[in-house]
C-alpha cells in the first residue's frame, strides 16, 4: 500500500448482525406492518460547496420514520423534516467503523446522515437491520417486475411468431 491509497474497514469484522429471539419478532412484526418510527439523534451535515463537514458532538432529537418504499427523517425543532426518500439503488445503510451506537444513512444525492437511538443503543442493530430489509425488498420487487416484463416481452414475441406460422400454414391449406 502506497501513501493516500484507500482501505475499507468493516464495522463489526464484516460479521451479520446477530438477533435474540425477542428481535426477531419485533423485525417480523415490523415488516408485516409495514412501518416504524424511532425516536433518534441526527448529526446533521453542513453543506460547503464541494465539501460535507460536521460539527462534533451536535446531534439533534428527531424522528425516524421507515415504510416499505422509503424513510423520512423529521428533527423535532423548528427545522422540521430533514429528508423524505423513497430507498433506491444508491440509498445506503451502515455502520461506522469504531462506533456502537451510530448508524449513518447515505441519500441517493450521497448526503450522509448519522443517526443514534435516542434513548436505547442496543436498539441501533435493529433500526439498521430494518432498514435494510426494507431497502432489499425493494430491490427485490424491482427485480421481479423486470424479470416479470422480460418474460412477458418474450411470451408476447413467442405467441406472435406462432401467430405468424399458424396463419401461414392456413394459407397453404386454403389457398
Amino acid at each position: 500500500m502506497t501513501g493516500g491509497d484507500f482501505i475499507k474497514v468493516y464495522a463489526n469484522e464484516q460479521r451479520k448482525i446477530s438477533c435474540d429471539p425477542e428481535t426477531k419478532e419485533l423485525i417480523k412484526k415490523t415488516l408485516e406492518i409495514g412501518h416504524v418510527t424511532y425516536e433518534v439523534q441526527v448529526q446533521l451535515p453542513y453543506r460547503i460547496p464541494q465539501q460535507q463537514v460536521r460539527f462534533l458532538d451536535m446531534w439533534e432529537p428527531a424522528v425516524l420514520a421507515i415504510k416499505r418504499e422509503g424513510y423520512s427523517i423529521k428533527c423535532n425543532g423548528q427545522r422540521g423534516v430533514v429528508i423524505t426518500e423513497k430507498f433506491q439503488q444508491e440509498t445506503a445503510i451502515y455502520i461506522p467503523h469504531g462506533s456502537s451506537t451510530e448508524f449513518s444513512i447515505t441519500s441517493a444525492d450521497g448526503i450522509d446522515y448519522n443517526l443514534k437511538p435516542a434513548e436505547n443503543t442496543l436498539l441501533r442493530d435493529t433500526i439498521v437491520l430494518v432498514l435494510r430489509l426494507f431497502k432489499n425488498m425493494l430491490d427485490y420487487q424491482i427485480h421481479c417486475l423486470v424479470a416479470s416484463y422480460v418474460m412477458l416481452k418474450v411470451m408476447t414475441y413467442v405467441y406472435l411468431v406462432s401467430c405468424c406460422r399458424i396463419r401461414k400454414m392456413m394459407d397453404k391449406l386454403v389457398g
